[in-house]
């Protein structure tokens, strides 16, 4: 695969009783934009929830960067990402809709940018990952 342009994190992360989301986007290993959104009360909202909504922060950041070839998104949800590939039944298909229409705008904006998603571990050193659990708390 070509060296990515373009590489985003997310994370969702509770504090206060409250739920936060968060996605970073990087261009050449530096940070360029940021998202984030709370969600409202960690009773009320599932971390697949939250996770969802962390990978349209990015297809959102993707979209308004613009001039993007290529991007890889890193997320730490392997249930996320699988829900990605269909969407019938699924719970919380109204976020993953969601996200494929914002994905679908991004790719539009950018020319039919290149965008995968891939599962990064969650907490194991990856430094932007952190990054993003940060700016989600």
């Amino acid at each position: 695969m070509a060296q990515e342009e373009v590489r985003a994190y997310l994370d969702r992360s509770g504090i206060g009783g409250q739920i936060g989301v968060a996605a970073i986007l990087f261009r050449d290993g530096e940070a360029v934009q940021s998202l984030r959104k709370c969600l409202g009360l960690e009773n009320q909202h599932t971390v697949f929830e939250g996770k969802v909504m962390g990978m349209i922060l990015v297809a959102e950041l993707i979209r308004a960067e613009g001039h993007v070839r290529s991007t890889v998104i890193g997320v730490d949800s392997q249930a996320a990402l699988w829900a990605t590939v269909g969407t019938g039944g699924t719970s919380g298909q109204h976020l993953l809709a969601k996200l494929q229409a914002h994905l679908a705008l991004a790719q539009c904006r950018c020319s039919n940018a290149g965008i995968v998603l891939t599962w990064t571990p969650g907490h194991d050193g990856i430094h932007k990952n952190k990054r993003a659990d940060e700016e989600a708390k």
